[in-house]
């Protein structure tokens, strides 16, 4: 299939967070993990429950497995206080993949405006610290590379949905068709689709067994190709 031509000049771009900008699976999984253990749930198994979200929330896929098991665990409230725990704990649990900070002075470097999108917290108290979306691009040193950064926490229906996206589209002043969205995962996908984004799949990132189609406008495999893909030709 021909893709579509881009646009003259991109404005903006819109990243999701966790898998596409950060490399913090190991940290989630691990948080998954402990979670199932702790209340005694064997299947599915931490790893298959992340990568059958296929648009899901975290969120909503546990809170889904509360119904089907027929209990109130509370799974979703005690991942995040276990992942948030060990990320305080340990911060360099949470790094940027390879090129992306150079990608992100690059796109900087060229007037792009830029905004994260994550089905993430924004921010929150933990245990009298800080913490969420904006805590991690903070002790990374890139939060302040964002014009804005949206999390749940900002909006009441989460990817799939395009709420959140066209919400950082209000706040980066910029019209859907001069934005490009990158993401790692069939809602991001859909939600910059939704929105009138041209949309970006981000391969760096993704799990060998993440194989859905996704169907968005391009594709990059290093951080890289983004900066090929937004710089004019």
């Amino acid at each position: 299939m021909k893709l579509p031509e881009k646009p003259q000049r991109f404005h903006a771009v819109i990243f999701d967070l966790d898998d596409t900008l950060l490399d913090s699976f190991l940290l989630r999984l691990g948080a998954l993990k402990r979670t199932l253990a702790q209340a005694d749930i064997s299947t599915p198994t931490a790893l298959s429950v992340f990568t059958d979200l296929k648009g899901t929330s975290l969120e909503a896929s546990l809170d889904k497995l509360e119904v089907n098991l027929g209990k109130s665990l509370g799974l979703y409230k005690r991942y995040l206080d276990d992942m948030f725990s060990h990320w305080l704990k340990e911060p360099q649990s949470v790094s940027l993949f390879p090129g992306v900070k150079e990608m992100l002075v690059s796109l900087r470097a060229d007037g792009i405006n830029l905004a994260v999108v994550t089905q993430k917290r924004r921010s929150f108290q933990f245990n009298g610290m800080q913490a969420g979306a904006y805590s991690e691009l903070k002790e990374l040193r890139v939060a302040d590379m964002f014009v804005t950064v949206i999390g749940n926490d900002d909006v009441i229906k989460p990817k799939p949905d395009p709420e959140a996206i066209l919400l950082a589209l209000s706040r980066l002043y910029t019209a859907s068709a001069e934005t490009l969205v990158v993401g790692d995962t069939y809602g991001d996908i859909i939600a910059g689709n939704s929105a009138g984004c041209t949309t970006c799949l981000a391969t760096w990132g993704r799990l060998p067994s993440q194989t859905e189609p996704v169907p968005s406008n391009f594709t990059a495999k290093s951080p890289a190709d983004v900066i090929k893909l937004v710089r004019p030709s």
